[in-house]
C-alpha cells in the first residue's frame, strides 16, 4: 500500500515511520534482514520485524535477521540511548536513524560507529505534516561495509567514514 493510502489512526508520538527515500537507500544497500522497531504502519521491507504492540521488545530480542544481514533501527525518538547502546555493542551490521544532537548517548555510542551520515535536509516521516523531523538527523552505521554505505547513502547527505 502506498504511504499516502495508509490509515494512521492510533499513531502515537514515537511512531515515526521511515519514509520511502530511506527505504530506497536500504534496498540499494542490500535490503533489511531485521527491523526491531517496527509498527503496523511501517513500509520497511524487512525479512523479520519486531512489534512492541505484539509483545516483541526489540531491545530484548536478538538482532539477527534471517541469514544475518542488516538490522535497520528507527528507534523511539523519546529514548534512543538504549538502542544506540545495543547497536554499539557489536550486534552485527546495523544502521540506526536518530536525531543528531549533543546528548550523552551520542558521546558514548554514536561516535563508536564505522560511518555516520549527516542528513542534509529534514526527513519527512510517513504521516501528516507533524511528522517532519524538527532537528537534524543522522544515520549511524556499524559494520564491515562503511564505504559502500557511504556510496548508497550519499543521496541523504554527507558521510564520515572511520579511517
Amino acid at each position: 500500500m502506498p504511504e499516502t493510502e495508509v490509515d494512521f489512526s492510533g499513531f502515537c508520538s514515537d511512531d515515526w515511520c521511515t519514509p520511502t527515500e530511506v527505504v530506497e537507500v536500504l534496498v540499494a544497500f542490500g535490503g533489511v534482514a531485521l527491523d526491531p522497531c517496527s509498527n503496523r504502519w511501517s513500509i520497511i521491507p524487512a525479512a523479520r520485524s519486531y512489534h512492541l504492540r505484539r509483545g516483541e521488545d526489540g531491545l530484548l530480542l536478538p538482532w539477527t535477521g534471517p541469514g544475518g544481514g542488516l538490522t535497520y533501527v528507527n528507534p523511539p525518538y523519546s529514548e534512543p540511548a538504549p538502542w544506540m547502546k545495543k547497536a554499539a555493542e557489536g550486534t552485527g551490521e546495523v544502521v540506526l536513524l536518530v536525531n543528531y544532537d549533543a546528548t550523552k548517548a551520542w558521546r558514548l555510542y554514536g561516535f563508536t560507529a564505522d560511518a555516520i551520515t549527516f542528513v542534509d535536509h529534514r526527513i519527512k516521516f510517513i504521516g501528516d505534516k507533524k511528522f517532519t523531523a524538527r532537528g537534524a538527523a543522522a544515520f549511524i552505521y556499524w559494520g564491515t561495509r562503511p564505504e559502500e554505505w557511504d556510496r548508497v547513502a550519499s543521496v541523504l547527505g554527507k558521510t564520515w567514514v572511520r579511517p
